[in-house]
């Protein structure tokens, strides 16, 4: 149980009196029956008034878009008496939301995973070798080790990465005591590319052929009692900001988690910095993302700028590769136009 004080309503104009306090009781062991919101984790909250302790609200820190905090309906004849004057409980509740939000983020999120891998054998980690995947690494590590459970890391070798950044993985994965499975598809990226042309937004073979499958093969021979956690956050893109904190995903015949869908990018960061993680170097190199695949979707100019300035290398194999393709295809389509490597 934990308490946290929170001063009332200001005082009227013309008075000197101090607004009522009202300390809110988190009752954090009982679940009590919310009948607005039943699918989102909730809190209970008591206002300690009159020696009375019974949970009356409901407060929702999870919940995607916004703190809710919602009136059980079975404690509406809580107060044998109204409250007392210039105390406002609901504007108070609504005015902590953000603190609870924030209280204690990580451990919520621990707390989460536990009950999840109590009922599973196998629990598996997507871990691209970015931010959020390292902190859901880490997350999820602790509550195995909580738990005295093992725990597994996967890691899709796109065969279109910088070298560096498996390396980076192979790394953290000792570091934290995780196995690490490397996962490949049958055919690389240049084979593939020559046969079906550069991937497109209305052709996005490269997640299917790159991704998806080499995980689906992974696990078809592993036991259905399992789980799979990746880094998905909400806010990073408006389709993101529709997907559930649990997704059946057929192609993995299990279920994908995403613990940390609410989290922002300075939620990340701030863990990272507490727990001294060290994250991918590509970062410090100006790259946004690990940079776990090169197939040249959702990349700008800059970045294959600043490829070729770390990676001349790789810049141009990717450069035979463009001027190899018999369409004329190009790594870079933006605003409907063709941008070629060579004219950068």
């Amino acid at each position: 149980m934990r308490d946290l004080e929170v001063a009332g309503s200001n005082p009227a104009p013309g008075t000197t009196d101090e607004p009522p306090t009202l300390r809110f009781l988190f009752l954090e062991n009982l679940s009590p029956s919310c009948s607005q919101i039943y699918s989102s984790p909730s809190l209970s909250v008591s206002p300690f008034l009159q020696g009375f302790l019974q949970p009356c609200r409901c407060i929702h820190p999870h919940f995607r878009i916004s703190g809710v905090v919602c009136i059980l309906k079975c404690f509406s004849g809580f107060f044998n008496k109204q409250p007392p004057a210039g105390l406002n409980i609901d504007s108070s509740l609504k005015l902590i939301i953000k603190e609870i939000r924030e209280m204690d983020k990580d451990k919520r999120v621990i707390k989460r995973v536990r009950r999840i891998i109590k009922k599973v054998k196998f629990s598996y980690v997507l871990f691209s070798g970015g931010k959020d995947s390292l902190t859901v690494l880490s997350l999820v590590k602790k509550a195995c080790d909580s738990l005295q459970l093992e725990l597994e890391a996967i890691h899709v070798d796109t065969t279109i990465a910088i070298p560096e950044n498996l390396e980076y993985v192979k790394r953290i994965c000792r570091q934290l005591g995780v196995k690490l499975n490397v996962a490949r598809p049958t055919m690389t990226f240049f084979e593939l590319a020559l046969r079906k042309g550069f991937p497109t937004f209305r052709r996005r073979w490269c997640c299917e052929y790159l991704k998806l499958r080499p995980v689906q093969e992974f696990l078809k021979n592993k036991p259905a009692s399992r789980v799979v956690f990746d880094g998905t956050r909400a806010e990073e893109s408006l389709r993101r900001k529709s997907i559930q904190f649990r997704e059946w995903k057929n192609f993995l015949n299990c279920y994908l988690y995403h613990p940390i869908l609410d989290w922002a990018a300075q939620d990340v960061n701030n863990y990272i910095a507490k727990e001294k993680l060290p994250i991918n170097p590509l970062y410090s190199k100006g790259f946004k993302r690990a940079a776990e695949c090169w197939c040249g979707l959702y990349k700008s100019v800059e970045e294959f700028r600043l490829l070729r300035q770390h990676y001349p290398e790789m810049f141009n194999k990717l450069l035979n590769l463009e001027n190899s393709m018999r369409n004329g295809g190009s790594f870079l389509f933006i605003h409907g136009k063709r941008i070629y490597l060579r004219d950068l």
